[in-house]
């Protein structure tokens, strides 16, 4: 996924808390960062999109994850489709 120019998880994380959360300061929920994903149209389709939902440790009493665990597990996430996606072609 690449971030337009000076644009950072933790910015998007801010742009895509819901009002309403429960979730603490710079964390999201699974159903805001669901709805942040598809709002930023990163090229990845509906299935990527529910691989790396399902692939993410939501924890904590608010069920979220911080801004800088979400950037390790989407570098992580990234490489792995990559991977995939060469296999694939083959």
């Amino acid at each position: 996924m690449i971030l337009q120019k000076n644009t950072t998880y933790k910015r998007l994380f801010t742009q895509w808390r819901d009002k309403t959360t429960k979730a603490a300061a710079g964390r999201l929920g699974a159903r805001e960062l669901r709805i942040g994903l598809k709002k930023l149209r990163a090229g990845l389709t509906q299935d990527e999109i529910e691989k790396l939902m399902n692939s993410i440790p939501f924890e904590g009493k608010d069920s979220s994850i911080a801004a800088m665990d979400f950037e390790r597990i989407v570098i992580q996430g990234a490489k792995k489709l990559e991977s995939e996606r060469e296999y694939q072609k083959l």
